[in-house]
């Protein structure tokens, strides 16, 4: 599992800032903003936690990152719905 997450991330990372150069070279200046605020969310979560095993409320931040910045660059034609028990967002799995 470890060494999935350790191909994904760096690919996850080229490719949102493939697309926030897309965005300032469009001069679509509010998206570039939204979508560098959410990735630096995303890998504050990500980073700075250093844990690899997480509280639920900790993972769904991060999800809700990631689906954020999936959103801006496939102009929210992504709908996702959750539905949480709150008893279960301090679990860790």
């Amino acid at each position: 599992m470890e060494s999935l997450q350790a191909q994904i991330k760096p690919h996850f990372l080229y490719n949102t800032l493939s697309s926030i150069s897309r965005l300032a070279r469009l001069g679509e200046t509010e998206k570039l903003y939204q979508m560098v605020s959410v990735l630096a969310t995303f890998y504050r979560l990500t980073l700075v936690e250093g844990e690899s095993i997480i509280p639920i409320r900790e993972e769904l931040r991060q999800v809700r990152s990631n689906i954020g910045i999936h959103k801006i660059k496939h102009l929210d034609r992504l709908a996702v719905n959750f539905d949480n028990q709150f008893s279960v967002l301090e679990y860790i799995p």
